[in-house]
C-alpha cells in the first residue's frame, strides 16, 4: 500500500506521455515538464509515507503535497516554451522550494522532539 504513489506516478506518466506522443500542440518541453513534475511529486509523497514523521504532520502534508504538485502539473501545461523571463517556470520551482521546506522543517521537528 505504501507504493501506491509510484504506481500512480507510472501510470500518470505512461498516459501524459502517450498524449504527448498523440497531440502535435503539446509541445516536447511541456510533455518533459509535466513528466518531471508527476515524479518529483510521487517522491516526495512516497518519502513522505516512508518517514517516521508524527502521524498528523503526515496527514496534512499528504493533503498539502498533492494540492501543490496538481498546481505545478498544470503550470508545467500551459507555461511557455522557453526557460528565459518564464514566470511560471519560476513559480513551479518556488512551489517544489516550498515543499522541500516544509519537508525539511517537518522532519528536522521530529528529530527533535527524539
Amino acid at each position: 500500500m505504501k507504493n501506491i504513489y509510484i504506481l500512480f506516478c507510472l501510470v500518470f506518466v505512461i498516459l501524459n506521455s502517450i498524449i504527448g506522443l498523440i497531440f502535435s500542440f503539446y509541445p516536447l518541453f511541456n510533455w518533459l515538464t509535466a513528466n518531471f513534475v508527476i515524479i518529483i511529486n510521487a517522491v516526495l509523497l512516497n518519502q513522505l509515507v516512508k518517514s517516521n514523521i508524527n502521524d498528523a504532520f503526515k496527514v496534512s502534508l499528504s493533503f498539502i503535497f498533492p494540492v501543490m504538485g496538481v498546481i505545478t502539473f498544470i503550470l508545467s501545461l500551459f507555461m511557455p516554451e522557453k526557460i528565459e523571463d518564464n514566470l511560471m517556470f519560476a513559480s513551479m520551482l518556488i512551489i517544489f522550494t516550498f515543499q522541500l521546506v516544509l519537508y525539511i522543517i517537518v522532519y528536522l521537528l521530529k528529530n527533535n522532539k527524539s
